[in-house]
């Protein structure tokens, strides 16, 4: 049948799932009964005239449709395969509406006539193999990440006919649509609708525009209308073109967002405006939020989640554009805190205010171990479920077990509804389990919090495997069977090689170091066009050899825990995501040398490392102290060949080398660097070194001085553009690639170069190791 939605809710009388009805039933709705002259997309609106009710229109059939267009040879078709993840007809194979539609093609002999189209590629592969000569068409949309190059790239790459992205697509460029000509690719753009818009979506020289308003597009060409654009029976015509319409990808912002008011009472006392740094030819706007923790933010699920958003709201909702999909990177462990929710975390609330330094030393954090404690002594009803269902847990770490059902309200729900709320693709991390939901009155008894009442449902540990896991959660819906704050999870990402303090003090597990599952953990996601690998704190960048040195015979993905940087890049990682809850002060030197200086091991070198290929790092730090550890950093974006004002951490001037302390492979570190595309400013302005170490010990845990825990809570922003030349890794695994070169796209990036950058995502899934 020809619908457009998996149901009959919104453009009929009746109510129902269209795969659950049969075609009696289906032709027993009115099918216009909701229809209204002049609406771009039918409406329930009782407000409006409603003609055609009553007068006997029904939902077609495939078959009456092409029976028309044979006795019309003059008619072109574009009919769409509606295969969209979801709903309750998604056919992932592609070939349950292809296997009926293809023959009823052939039967009508209107191949000639006909082109088919699809979001959902599997269905055009169908077609395609079924039949490959009926044209098909690929449909792509900006707002969930999809590129018209990347449309291009898969149109060209997989023998299909005709491109199909949203007509304001940010990379739908004439040089684009002339770079699809050459391949032999028509361009047909949808749905304009305004004439601006009609009229710029045809002065790109597409191929067709795909419209509500077939007049307005008339009316653009210069030719005439129709005397009757409206079916028989409806009384005169529709001459009124809409006005612009929102791009695609404008945000519908939720309808709970906290107000400025309320957010500007939530800031630390030094708050930063975002600084941001917007780039010609945006692909992608990368966000990565420096948040200050403050124990006052998790008195409740409802603060945490308001301060989570308020982030939002100050640093990233004024700086996102239209059409341009967004990625914003929380931080490390900013999960760990809501242990402090609620009535079972009112002692740690409490011990977290008034903070005292280890009496040994920041090495030994004895006020966070005594917090863990009261953590364990809190949940001890849980702790005690989980032990008797899976048996002896290491006790540095039962507490996380224990607190599933907390992280999984309070952590993984609050980013799932940012990330759909707000549009955009969110990273952030937490030590957790994975778990399920159960509605089992047992375990609604066992593991619900006291403080919410009844509940219907709870969320119960699978395993009491624990590791520090970096989450990206996608704008859309990928699994709508999953718990509700995984059901738009697109990948995990387990941290390996885990800290020393996560070892020693809390016990938790190591991602995979080795094998297939190492590779599957390391290899990341897509988005927009680009491959996020994640490495997690400076542990993560391990290179396995000097800079610029690498040995012919490395096997980067052997062990991860000796070069895990190189197995990212051999799997076609594009950009770093290093999520940071960095635990020490920052201007500070450590075993391993000044630490800023440091730090350029990672974000720096992710960048300039001749041997591998990644085109941007994004260090989003967590700052402030909790308990007697202070945690402390420069968030940064850095990017290969940025050009930028060159920049440089705290300490790390050409003349502040330490030589005995900080190695000597570290000089190459030093100096300002045009790599930084955007950087946070630190405390206070760059000095000698002696002078910013003395303004770390003041921020620490229980210096006593005023500027104790007075951390910056700000936001640094840049544009992701088209890849800069030289990518020097490993091939990216893109399916069936094109043998012959591909065509330039008209004084730009090759479309080979379009190719190879990170294939063409069509759907995150959710991908754990």
């Amino acid at each position: 049948v020809l619908i457009h939605d998996d149901t009959v809710d919104r453009t009929t009388d009746c109510s129902g799932s269209v795969p659950a009805m049969t075609l009696a039933e289906l032709q027993a709705c009115d099918a216009a009964f909701w229809f209204s002259p002049g609406q771009p997309t039918t409406t329930p609106d009782e407000d409006l005239p409603h003609p055609l009710r009553g007068a006997g229109v029904r939902i077609p059939t495939a078959d009456e449709l092409l029976a028309y267009l044979a006795a019309h040879p003059a008619v072109q078709l574009s009919i769409e395969i509606k295969d969209i993840p979801g709903e309750d007809n998604f056919d992932a194979a592609g070939t349950e509406v292809a296997d009926v539609l293809v023959p009823l093609i052939q039967e009508h002999d209107v191949v000639e006539q006909v082109v088919v189209q699809s979001f959902w590629p599997p269905a055009l592969e169908a077609v395609k193999r079924l039949d490959p000569s009926i044209r098909t068409q690929f449909l792509t949309t900006s707002s969930t990440g999809q590129t018209a190059a990347q449309n291009l790239v898969y149109v060209t790459t997989r023998g299909h006919d005709v491109m199909a992205p949203n007509h304001d697509a940010p990379d739908l460029t004439a040089d684009l649509v002339a770079a699809a000509h050459g391949a032999g690719v028509e361009v047909v753009p949808w749905t304009a609708d305004a004439p601006d818009d009609i009229r710029a979506t045809l002065d790109l020289g597409v191929d067709g525009v795909i419209t509500n308003f077939p007049g307005c597009l008339l009316d653009a060409l210069g030719r005439p209308r129709p005397a009757r654009l409206l079916p028989p029976g409806v009384a005169g015509t529709v001459e009124a073109c809409p006005a612009a319409a929102p791009a695609t990808g404008e945000r519908t912002l939720p309808d709970d967002r906290p107000s400025l008011e309320e957010c500007a009472g939530l800031r630390p006392s030094r708050w930063a405006e975002t600084r941001g740094v917007p780039e010609p030819g945006a692909r992608l706007r990368v966000f990565a939020l420096q948040f200050k923790q403050d124990i006052r933010h998790v008195e409740t699920y409802d603060t945490f989640r308001t301060k989570m958003r308020c982030l939002m709201e100050e640093h990233v909702v004024p700086h996102l554009r239209p059409g341009l999909p967004g990625l914003v990177v929380y931080n490390e462990d900013i999960g760990l805190m809501t242990l402090g929710i609620g009535s079972r975390g009112e002692a740690l609330r409490e011990a977290a205010a008034t903070p005292l330094r280890a009496p040994v030393g920041d090495d030994a954090p004895v006020g966070a171990a005594a917090a863990l404690a009261m953590a364990n002594a809190a949940y001890a009803p849980q702790v005690a479920a989980y032990q008797a269902r899976f048996g002896p847990i290491d006790p540095r770490k039962q507490v996380f077990v224990a607190a599933t059902d907390t992280f999984a309200r309070a952590f993984s729900q609050t980013f799932a509804d940012i990330a759909r709320d707000y549009g955009v693709w969110v990273v952030a991390t937490n030590n957790q389990a994975d778990y399920e939901a159960s509605t089992d009155p047992a375990d609604i008894a066992l593991f619900a919090d006291p403080d919410l009442g009844d509940v219907e449902e709870v969320y119960v540990a699978s395993s009491a495997r624990v590791t520090n896991s970096t989450m990206l959660w996608g704008p859309e819906d990928v699994d709508p069977d999953a718990p509700r704050g995984e059901r738009n999870l697109v990948f995990v990402n387990e941290k390996v090689p885990i800290t020393s303090l996560e070892r020693d003090l809390i016990g938790i597990d190591e991602g995979p170091a080795t094998g297939p599952e190492a590779k599957a953990n390391a290899v990341g996601a897509e988005v927009a066009g680009y491959r996020l690998g994640f490495a997690t704190s400076l542990p993560a960048f391990r290179w396995g050899y000097p800079f610029g040195e690498r040995p012919a015979d490395l096997e980067p993905c052997a062990d991860v825990r000796v070069s895990f940087m190189p197995c990212m890049d051999a799997l076609g990682v594009d950009v770093v995501v290093q999520a940071e809850a960095n635990p020490g002060r920052w201007a500070h030197t450590q075993p391993g040398g000044w630490q800023p200086l440091e730090w350029m091991e990672s974000t720096w070198r992710s960048v300039t490392e001749p041997t591998v290929g990644f085109r941007y790092n994004v260090t989003a730090h967590m700052v402030g102290n909790l308990f007697d550890i202070p945690f402390d950093g420069q968030s940064a974006i850095t990017a290969r060949a940025a050009g930028a004002a060159p920049q440089r951490y705290v300490g790390n001037g050409e003349a502040q080398f330490e030589p005995e302390t900080d190695p000597q492979g570290y000089r190459v570190h030093l100096g300002d660097k045009d790599e930084f595309a955007v950087l946070a400013d630190w405390v206070v302005p760059d000095d000698d070194r002696d002078a910013l170490r003395a303004v770390a010990e003041a921020l620490a845990p229980g210096s006593g001085d005023e500027l104790e825990n007075d951390y910056v809570e700000t936001a640094i922003w840049t544009d992701f553009t088209d890849a800069p030349a030289g990518r020097a890794s490993v091939p990216l695994p893109v399916a069936d690639r094109a043998a012959a070169p591909l065509p330039a796209t008209g004084g730009g990036l090759p479309l080979a170069a379009l190719a190879s950058l990170a294939g063409v995502v069509l759907l995150g899934r959710k991908a754990r190791a």
